[in-house]
C-alpha cells in the first residue's frame, strides 16, 4: 500500500471566532476537504493507523507495520516551538481529520522574596515563621509534570501561562499539492471561510459546532497568538 501522508496544522479557527460563531467541526471540515472543494483524499480505513513510529495495517493476527510515517508540520506550528518531539512516543493520529486539543496548567507557589523559599521549606528550616516580616511573591512552580511538559517544545518556545494548544491533523492518501495544500491551511489556520456554503448542512452539529469562551486568567504571550491558544 501507498503509505498515507498526515498533514498537522495549528487550528487557529477556534481562536479567530468569536464565542457564539460557528465553524466546520472535524466531520464538516472532512466533507469540505473530500466533498465540497475537493482538496484531498483522505484515508478512512480503520484498518490504516498512522503513528509516529510508522503507519501500521490490522491484519487477522495483529498489526503489521507497513510504510515509515510522512508527516508534514506547518510553518506556524515549527515557528511555534511545536516540532516531531511535542508528541510524545507512541501517540497515535488515526486516520482521517482529527481536532486535537491538548490543556496545561501553570501551577503557582508563594516564596519569600529573599531566599525563595516556600513557607513550609521555611518553617521547616527554622521550627518557626514570623509572617509580619516576610516579603511573598507569586512564581511559577515548575513541577516535576511541569517539566516534562516543557521538554516537548522547542527550547523557550513552551508557553508559561495557563493555555489550550488546537492542532488539526489529516491523513491523505495523496501527497497534497500548492493549491490544496495552501487551501487547507487557510481554512484551518487563517479562519478562511468555506466555499459554497449552500452545500452545508443547517441542521446542529451536521457540519459546523458552536464555539464557547475559554477563560485564561494568565495574560497570553506571543506564541499564544501565534498558535491559536488559549481558548
Amino acid at each position: 500500500m501507498n503509505a498515507p501522508y498526515l498533514y498537522i496544522f495549528a487550528n487557529r479557527t477556534l481562536h479567530l471566532t468569536p464565542p457564539g460563531g460557528r465553524l466546520l467541526h472535524a466531520g464538516g471540515l472532512q466533507y469540505c476537504i473530500e466533498t465540497v472543494e475537493e482538496l484531498a483524499v483522505l484515508e478512512h480505513s480503520a484498518m490504516v493507523r498512522v503513528d509516529l513510529d510508522g503507519v501500521f495495517m490490522r491484519t487477522p493476527t495483529g498489526e503489521e507495520r507497513v510504510a515509515d510515517p510522512v508527516i508534514h508540520l506547518s510553518d506556524r506550528l515549527t515557528q511555534g516551538g511545536i516540532t516531531d518531539n511535542w508528541f510524545t512516543e507512541g501517540w497515535a493520529f488515526g486516520n482521517g481529520v482529527t481536532n486535537s486539543k491538548t490543556e496545561a496548567q501553570c501551577e503557582t507557589k508563594l516564596v519569600e522574596h529573599k531566599t525563595g523559599r516556600t513557607i513550609k521549606e521555611l518553617i521547616a528550616a527554622q521550627g518557626y515563621l514570623d509572617l509580619s516580616k516576610l516579603t511573598l511573591y507569586e512564581v511559577h512552580d515548575r513541577t516535576e509534570g511541569w517539566q516534562v511538559y516543557a521538554k516537548r517544545w522547542r527550547g523557550g518556545a513552551c508557553p508559561q501561562f495557563n493555555h489550550q494548544i488546537h492542532l488539526t491533523w489529516m491523513a491523505v492518501k495523496h501527497e497534497l499539492g500548492g493549491y490544496g495544500y495552501k487551501r487547507i491551511q487557510a481554512l484551518v489556520e487563517e479562519g478562511a471561510e468555506p466555499k459554497y456554503p449552500e452545500a452545508y448542512s443547517q441542521e446542529p452539529g451536521k457540519h459546523f459546532s458552536t464555539v464557547r469562551a475559554w477563560k485564561n486568567e494568565k495574560a497570553e504571550l506571543n506564541i499564544g497568538k501565534l498558535l491559536g491558544v488559549g481558548r
